[in-house]
């Protein structure tokens, strides 16, 4: 082949080899511009899901932020509102588009606290004005941050108008219950007052025929009325403390006391009704107690109160004992126990409820109300402490209190005292006494102990005995109130020393220990009592006639000279006396209300008129038992409250406290001037 040929040949060649090579890059090409073009369309339409599936969820956010019922407002970092749901919008009467950029706020009508969170978040209620008229919000703020840029506020929000509406309507309730509770109160007082003026007649009369000669058919009838009138009283009582109770009166005052002496006087003055029963009845008190502690004295006395009572009512024979005790650094127990019916186990779980007893049928032995342990309980609890009760059928009861009190002194350092032998018939007297006296041991000792202390109760041949035999020690007798006029008699048996039961702690070592001034005599000893026995000058200011006779008759009968004055203005007049004439009455029994001048304004006057060294001692009589009433007392300078009906035990106690005759006081001024 030629030269030429040749040439052409491979140029044919490499043209139809460049001519396939295009055509196979042109193929090549296609098919990745139409893999690419599938995978754009791929992703578009993946993008395309995406947003739709966006949309969805948007709008299914949407849905379910408006179908909360929650009302949703968020604003920028300048006030301007970015967001608003469909309920917000509905509160201030425009669409939600056209709030987007304003600043507008509903108008806020009251403003709740605002609480602060831990997250940041804020939370308040407001009492807003809106197209719907006044609503209220509970609002929460939490704080948004997107990237970089500003925080923003969304604020959340809950219609609690209706809440709000109920608490509202439950506070007029409460209000409404309070002030009717209150009404109730002041009607109870006042009927109490009106109640236990006659009252105080009706037993004091009794009590006066008690000291006349009756036949026993007269008597029967005396006491059904004393029985009665009794009942009647302590119905008023109940009433009255329930009321305060329920009225939320109940405040628990701490102030320094002495738990030992509390016991003890509470005791005494419970013991003339316990006596006359022909129970004993003791109160002792644990040596280590405090002196002194922090608690309500007034609270702690109603509580023993209606429990001795309580004891006294459902005991015939036997005694009642009344211990306190340290159970730890500052808890205190105070134990009631009786020997008398008992409690059935069935009935302990209810005899702390209202208008309960133990024997609730309709042939119950004992009347009463059933309040006196459920007002107990209310008045435990108050002050933290707890009430419980043991008891047997048939074999007594023991309650026991536990309070929460702090001690604010050391226990008293108690000299020691001789060794006493004790004889008693009353199981009660033994143990009171043998606490008082922290010798237990006494009665097992081989030697005769030098001291003995015996009850009255064991009769004049037991005495007489124990009296004959030789010991270096004092001889004390304990006497009830009623048997003094048997102590001549038992100091010629040979008995150095008295005491009147229930006998105090005090009292006991002091006697024991020498330390006590008893008269050694019986020549001492009438002539102290003649010196007790002075007769004083009493002003009584009291209009009720029949109150007034009562007081006269009760005041002439012990020997003393009462004058009456119907008013209080009268009462001032005469108490003030002449100028000169430094005390023309010894004491002054002041009734409350009474026509023109009242008791108070009396007491006040008479206060006011008083000089240097001129202080007659003034006892308030009162019908009204409310503690303010006392208070208003002691407030216009009183000395001492009695609450009608007056019993005689307690004008003879008042008599013996605040008293003094004219000329001794006269000689005590004399020397301090």
């Amino acid at each position: 082949m030629s030269t030429v040929s040749s040439a052409a040949f491979t140029a044919a060649t490499a043209l139809a080899a460049i001519g396939y090579l295009a055509a196979l890059v042109n193929f090549r090409l296609a098919r990745k511009s139409r893999e690419a073009l599938a995978e754009a369309q791929a992703r578009a339409e993946a993008l395309e899901d995406k947003l739709f599936e966006s949309h969805e969820n948007e709008e299914r956010y949407r849905a379910l932020v408006e179908g909360l019922g929650d009302v949703i407002v968020r604003r920028n970092a300048r006030g301007l509102i970015t967001f608003a749901n469909r309920d917000y919008a509905a509160l201030a009467g425009e669409p939600a588009e056209a709030l987007v950029g304003l600043k507008t706020g509903l108008m806020v009508l009251e403003q709740g606290p605002t609480t602060l969170r831990p997250d940041g978040a804020r939370s308040h209620d407001q009492r807003l004005m809106t197209a719907r008229g006044e609503r209220w919000i509970a609002w929460t703020d939490f704080p948004l941050r997107e990237g970089d840029g500003p925080a923003q506020v969304q604020s959340i929000g809950r219609d609690i108008t209706a809440r709000k509406e109920q608490e509202a309507a439950l506070q007029t309730a409460r209000q409404a219950a309070e002030d009717a509770s209150a009404a109730k109160s002041r009607f109870l007082a006042t009927v109490s007052h009106e109640m236990r003026t006659p009252l105080n007649g009706i037993l004091g009369m009794a009590g006066l025929l008690s000291d006349t000669r009756l036949t026993g058919e007269q008597a029967s009838y005396r006491d059904a009325i004393e029985t009665s009138g009794r009942a009647l009283l302590t119905l008023i009582e109940d009433l009255l403390d329930l009321s305060k109770v329920e009225a939320g009166r109940l405040d628990i005052a701490k102030s320094p006391l002495d738990l030992a002496a509390l016991i003890e006087e509470t005791v005494e003055l419970l013991a003339p009704r316990a006596q006359s029963k022909g129970l004993e009845i003791a109160a002792a008190a644990d040596p280590e107690l405090p002196a002194e502690i922090l608690g309500d004295g007034d609270r702690i006395r109603q509580i023993l109160v209606n429990l001795i009572g309580n004891a006294v009512k459902f005991t015939d024979r036997g005694g009642i004992l009344v211990t306190v005790t340290r159970v730890a650094p500052d808890r205190f127990a105070i134990a009631v126990e009786d020997t008398g019916i008992g409690v059935a186990q069935d009935a302990l779980g209810r005899i702390f409820d209202e208008f309960e007893q133990a024997d609730s049928t309709d042939a119950r032995r004992h009347a009463g109300t059933g309040l006196g342990l459920a007002i107990s309980r209310r008045i435990v609890q108050a002050m933290g402490g707890e009430i419980m009760v043991a008891s047997e059928e048939g074999h007594g009861s023991t309650f026991t209190v536990l309070l929460p009190l702090i001690p604010l002194a050391p226990a008293r350092p108690h000299i020691p005292v001789p060794a006493a032998e004790i004889a008693a018939t009353s199981p009660m007297l033994k143990q009171a006494l043998s606490l008082q006296l922290g010798q237990d041991e006494a009665a097992h000792r081989r030697e005769p102990p030098p001291a003995l202390i015996a009850d009255h109760a064991l009769g004049a041949e037991a005495l007489r005995r124990l009296a004959e035999a030789e010991r270096p020690g004092p001889r004390i007798v304990l006497v009830a109130p009623a048997d003094r006029p048997a102590i001549p008699h038992l100091r010629s048996l040979g008995y150095d020393h008295y005491l009147i039961k229930p006998v105090r702690t005090q009292s006991l070592r002091d006697v024991l220990g020498g330390r006590f001034a008893v008269p050694q005599t019986q020549a001492e000893m009438q002539e102290a009592a003649a010196a007790a026995a002075q007769p004083f000058r009493i002003l009584i200011a009291e209009d009720n006639p029949i109150n007034a006779m009562l007081i006269h008759a009760m005041l002439v009968k012990l020997g003393h000279q009462p004058t009456l004055a119907r008013d209080g203005s009268s009462a001032v007049r005469m108490a003030i006396g002449r100028p000169d004439a430094l005390f023309p009455f010894d004491f002054v029994l002041m009734d409350l209300q009474m026509p023109g001048m009242g008791g108070i304004a009396a007491a006040r006057a008479i206060r006011a008129a008083e000089g240097p060294g001129r202080r007659m001692p003034i006892v308030a009589l009162t019908a009204n038992a409310r503690a303010e009433v006392e208070e208003d007392c002691f407030k216009a300078g009183m000395d001492a409250v009695l609450v009608k009906p007056l019993e005689k035990h307690e004008l003879v106690a008042a008599l013996a406290i605040y008293g003094r005759p004219s000329e001794i006081r006269r000689e005590s001024v004399a020397k301090a001037s």
